[in-house]
């Protein structure tokens, strides 16, 4: 895992694609000490370039962490094409200038944030909640948030925030224990 300042988090981010139907992209962010405090996955109903995916599980973390007023986040994913395209503030991009452009403002205004190329096996928890989210979500597009901070609603299992197609996940038997096994 890499290094974090004293009182600060780190974000892992991760995308996944089921060929032919949708996206997902999950994030975890840890604090100092390597303490989950917030998982996040979101699915993206047609959307199944992998590039364009990860690019947004970056994006999504980032906007989820200026909304949440966090400082000196540091972002680390195994996409190694598009931390290099965001190091190099590339804007001309067919699939995805928009959300570079998005990306950009974002970290101009937050400079005490980074980003950072990690391999694969250091951001599995990540990968496995965008994996996770493409089986729950199969049927459509959703959300699930796990916070232990202030969380909306609760469970005798584990507090969770749910938004979008709640059915599936109740109906999963799996689902009873833990939610992401391992955090």
């Amino acid at each position: 895992m890499p290094a974090v300042l004293p009182g600060g988090v780190v974000c892992h981010f991760d995308g996944a694609v089921r060929s032919e139907s949708h996206g997902a992209v999950g994030f975890v962010i840890r604090d100092d000490n390597g303490g989950v405090l917030m998982v996040r996955g979101i699915s993206y109903e047609g959307l199944v370039d992998p590039m364009v995916i990860e690019l947004m599980a970056f994006r999504d973390a980032l906007r989820w962490c200026v909304g949440a007023g966090l400082a000196g986040v540091r972002f680390v994913g195994d996409a190694k094409v598009v931390i290099d395209k965001i190091h190099a503030r590339i804007t001309r991009d067919a699939k995805a200038g928009a959300i570079f452009q998005e990306v950009y403002i974002l970290l101009d205004n937050h400079l005490d944030f980074s980003v950072q190329f990690v391999g694969r096996q250091n951001n599995r928890v990540a990968h496995m909640v965008a994996k996770k989210i493409l089986d729950l979500f199969s049927t459509g597009p959703g959300m699930v948030l796990i916070s232990r901070h202030g969380c909306v609603r609760r469970s005798s299992y584990c507090n969770f925030v749910i938004l979008g197609n709640t059915s599936d996940l109740f109906r999963k038997k799996k689902m009873k224990g833990h939610l992401y096994p391992g955090l």
